[in-house]
């Protein structure tokens, strides 16, 4: 497994107005960035194992979900902007606690 230079890219997304008025359009751009991960494996193949697919699978699958924990947990409890990055993770609702008494 190896750690590429990672990628980044630009996603627009366009809002025409319905007046028609040029100054109302709006366009949204949008950047991405992120890691790339390369996984590359070696060997000779002389059968197909269904057992060995699912098992990297299922690893694969087990690893994505480990990751997103780690980040939510670095970015929430360890990094220097923690504040703003739980503002932005965690929205405030209203109360609805009066409604249960009913």
């Amino acid at each position: 497994v190896g750690l590429a230079q990672g990628f980044s890219f630009y996603d627009e997304e366009y809002k025409m107005s319905k007046t028609g008025k040029a100054n109302e359009d709006t366009r949204t751009l949008i950047r991405q960035t992120g890691y790339r991960l390369l996984v590359s494996s070696k060997g000779t193949g002389k059968a197909v194992s269904m057992q060995a697919i699912m098992l990297q699978l299922a690893s694969g699958l087990a690893l994505l979900s480990l990751s997103r924990t780690i980040a939510d947990a670095l970015m929430l409890f360890m990094l220097p902007e923690r504040s703003h990055y739980r503002a932005y993770k965690e929205d405030v609702t209203p109360d609805f606690s009066d409604i249960r008494d009913l």
